[in-house]
């Protein structure tokens, strides 16, 4: 899901692009250095806030409707929702309004707002229909159906791993074939490869790890191909098998930046977020810092920033955050960061 979902962000990257560069600009300083030191949902909430205020963009509200009903401000949340969809209303937009609006029909879908969703997407449609752009339309409608096919899909991985975690490697091997995503399933063959290595059996994962890899190359689609390697890499690196990490963080670079734009986006995103995932933080920002786009760039670093977020360096998520010469990304990687604590 979040390789799709990703397409749909960074179909605005051009809008992106555009906005003006400037410092964080909060209302109160004193505010901020305390949000700095302490930093809470709330107070990076505001500070996203008060960057996206001069120049409000679509995606970056829709990332902080999510941090806002991930607080429990659900009234704000559907409000921020709102102003989002005025945003794609915005003149400049009109060849990716359809998948700005069908971004932000899933981000209310996963905030808790289904009927929202439900009506957005429906929104999203006939936009997409009214376009007579028929690729539109289908990116739409795949949007619509893969947020509950995919949702199923990666629901059942999440239940492979937590049961080969917990050590119910019968269980976790009897319900993989259920997973009819490619991704996922291979996904969770990593994760049983990576359960078997936890408890000693180094032989039996590697053989494991081997098996999963080779289905890779049944996967035509390069993004899917670069997802699945990261998947695997984050596996390994679980495992212990750093080299092996590492030869596939490389090999879903080159296959990476091989893709044709826009798709070449997500796929280096992805990368990023392998790389920082596994702990590899120097080198998931010295890859951005590599990419001589400067939207991909900032959007690589966000991914870095989501990643250090989740992974409990909150002070690190923020100072990074701060650095990304993009405002509006600067913003959507603090809503990022919001999301990630636990108060």
């Amino acid at each position: 899901m979040r390789g799709l979902r990703l397409g749909l962000v960074l179909a605005a990257c051009g809008p992106l692009a555009a906005a003006a560069q400037a410092p964080l600009a909060t209302k109160d300083r004193s505010a901020w250095a305390a949000c700095r030191q302490a930093p809470t949902r709330v107070c990076l909430i505001d500070a996203a806030m008060s960057i996206s205020a001069s120049t409000p963009d679509a995606v970056a509200l829709e990332s902080i409707g999510k941090a806002q009903a991930r607080a429990g401000q659900k009234d704000r949340a559907a409000a921020t929702f709102k102003r989002a969809l005025a945003r794609t209303q915005a003149r400049g937009l009109e060849g990716i309004r359809p998948g700005l609006t069908a971004g932000i029909a899933w981000a209310q879908s996963e905030s808790g707002f289904a009927a929202d969703a439900e009506a957005t997407f429906a929104l999203a449609d006939k936009l997409a229909a009214a376009s007579g752009d028929t690729k539109q339309l289908e990116a739409a409608q795949v949007a619509r159906a893969i947020a509950n096919q995919t949702v199923h899909a990666e629901a059942l991985a999440l239940v492979v791993r937590a049961l080969a975690d917990s050590g119910k490697l019968a269980d976790a091997e009897a319900l993989a074939p259920a997973i009819h995503d490619g991704r996922f399933f291979v996904k969770a063959l990593a994760d049983i490869a990576a359960a078997h290595a936890k408890t000693g059996r180094m032989d039996t994962a590697r053989a494991k790890f081997a098996s999963a890899g080779g289905f890779t190359q049944s996967i035509s689609d390069p993004l899917t191909q670069v997802m699945v390697l990261a998947d695997l890499a984050r596996a390994e690196a679980r495992a212990g098998l750093f080299a092996e990490a590492a030869q596939n963080l490389v090999l879903a670079g080159g296959i990476a930046r091989a893709i044709a734009l826009p798709v070449q986006r997500a796929a280096v995103i992805q990368v990023v977020s392998a790389y920082a995932e596994v702990g590899a933080y120097a080198d998931a920002v010295k890859f951005a810092r590599s990419i001589d786009e400067p939207t991909r760039a900032s959007f690589a670093l966000m991914a870095t920033v989501k990643a250090e977020a989740s992974a409990g360096h909150i002070a690190e998520a923020v100072e990074l955050a701060q650095s990304i010469p993009a405002p509006q990304i600067s913003a959507i990687a603090l809503a990022e960061t919001a999301l990630a604590l636990s108060q």
